[in-house]
């Protein structure tokens, strides 16, 4: 009985690590879906002015927006990525597109997770029930 309850405690670890191994990759990914090419100094996008800025965010907005509308269709939808897309374009209209771009930035990059949990847990919530 003893070593049954040795080898499930080594099958549960193993399985633990492989957990946040999968979860630093789909971060890793999500981050590149999501990331600009752009230079960044200071925090601040280097930028060759607002039209420059401007077709950024756009397309920073839109891959947020699209992301967000497929996690929302998996039921997967994190709360705050909804409001993050709404600020970060009230904050392109009052033309602060470094702020603008960070807040799609996030919004993107929690759109991008948020399909990856749903992905993730499609196949893992079998694991957990308790047969």
């Amino acid at each position: 009985m003893a070593a049954c309850s040795k080898k499930i405690i080594v099958v549960k670890f193993i399985f633990s690590v492989l957990l946040v191994v999968q979860s630093a990759l789909a971060v890793a990914a999500a981050e590149s879906q999501c990331s600009s090419s752009r230079a960044r100094t200071g925090g601040k996008v280097s930028d060759s002015g607002p039209a420059a800025s401007k077709a950024y965010f756009e397309q920073l907005v839109t891959t947020a927006e699209r992301l967000r509308r497929s996690a929302a269709a998996a039921d997967a939808e994190w709360l705050k990525t909804e409001g993050l897309i709404r600020r970060s374009r009230e904050e392109a209209a009052g033309g602060n597109w470094s702020t603008a771009i960070g807040l799609a930035q996030k919004a993107c990059f929690q759109a991008s997770l948020a399909l990856q949990q749903a992905a993730r847990e499609s196949a893992a919530w079998q694991s957990r029930v308790v047969h």
